[in-house]
């Protein structure tokens, strides 16, 4: 059995499959398996997978329907035989030491997680911004901590710059159907952990690429970030976290409700449908959870329609 299971989630990445690729391949540690999951390309990016795949034995293909990147990540999930996994988007790379340093800080700390920071490339390897190490990540963090940070410093906002211990995918699984998957998913994972290991090197390439999602116009997937806020503060309310903590997610939630109101969920039928019943879920389950209320939260689960007027004309006042 591999030490480590490597999950790549591919759809449509022939530009950028290889570079990816060949940046696992040179690894310094070489007891793993990528488990490659193409998620219904139609380019040449099966194709170039099962090239590799054909002179190397520790890369494994799974094809399916397209169904997004979390069912993609489950797949791999389902079928990872590691005692660690790591997830590498097919679009990013990595340098040759990114999988020891990151078991060694697992092993040496006996914690179930390790994470490292990562910077932002262009599509030619040219840096879109500052690398995310030093400055952003500790020598160390609870998993209490950890999941504090996930909307606000973004090197604990994704999965990719971190290796897992396998069993902490026993219980828990990406949510399909829904992007910020990250988001989703990351409180959870940090709540089965007690510590998480830091390497405070740029180990990771996160390439930002031209019509990625985070890149994309405003469309009804965006609101997926409303139901991340949402499942997270009821995370939070759940495990006691700060009261500082929970108002500074509460407060973002509505920003991210006016922008939603403001696009018209993506203006389209299918995006005022679901925005519709995310404001139902909210009044519902999140609303109820606290005692006291600011005048925007009132107003907007007694009038959702007119929040953004509301906002509108407060800020014509200060001015």
């Amino acid at each position: 059995m591999p030490l480590i299971s490597i999950i790549i989630p591919i759809y449509n990445l022939e530009k950028y499959i290889e570079r990816c690729l060949k940046s696992i391949q040179s690894q310094s540690l070489d007891d793993f398996e990528v488990i490659v999951v193409d998620d219904g390309s139609t380019d040449e990016s099966l194709n170039i997978c099962k090239q590799y795949a054909q002179k190397d034995s520790r890369i494994v293909i799974i094809s399916q329907h397209n169904g997004g990147a979390s069912k993609a990540r489950n797949s791999g999930i389902a079928v990872a035989r590691g005692q660690y996994i790591a997830f590498i988007d097919g679009d990013d790379y990595i340098e040759k030491d990114f999988l020891e340093k990151l078991y060694n800080a697992i092993r040496n700390s006996n914690y179930r997680m390790s994470m490292c920071g990562f910077d932002c490339v262009d599509e030619c390897g040219n840096s879109v911004r500052s690398p995310f190490p030093q400055n952003y990540i500790p020598d160390s963090i609870s998993g209490y901590d950890a999941a504090a940070y996930i909307g606000n410093t973004m090197p604990f906002g994704v999965v990719w710059n971190k290796l897992y211990d396998a069993t902490i995918f026993k219980k828990i699984r990406f949510q399909e159907g829904k992007t910020f998957e990250d988001e989703l998913i990351l409180h959870h994972l940090y709540g089965e952990c007690d510590s998480i290991a830091c390497v405070k090197e740029t180990l990771y390439h996160y390439v930002q690429r031209a019509g990625s999602k985070m890149t994309e116009s405003y469309s009804p997937s965006k609101m997926d970030i409303i139901d991340a806020y949402m499942d997270r503060l009821l995370f939070f309310v759940d495990h006691s976290y700060e009261q500082s903590v929970i108002d500074r997610d509460r407060k973002k939630l509505m920003e991210f409700f006016r922008i939603a109101y403001r696009k018209k969920g993506g203006n389209t039928e299918q995006g005022k449908k679901k925005l519709h019943i995310l404001f139902l879920q909210y009044k519902k389950q999140v609303y109820p959870l606290f005692i006291t209320h600011t005048f925007e939260e009132w107003v907007f689960v007694h009038c959702p329609n007119i929040t953004m007027q509301i906002k509108s004309i407060c800020r014509r006042l200060v001015k």
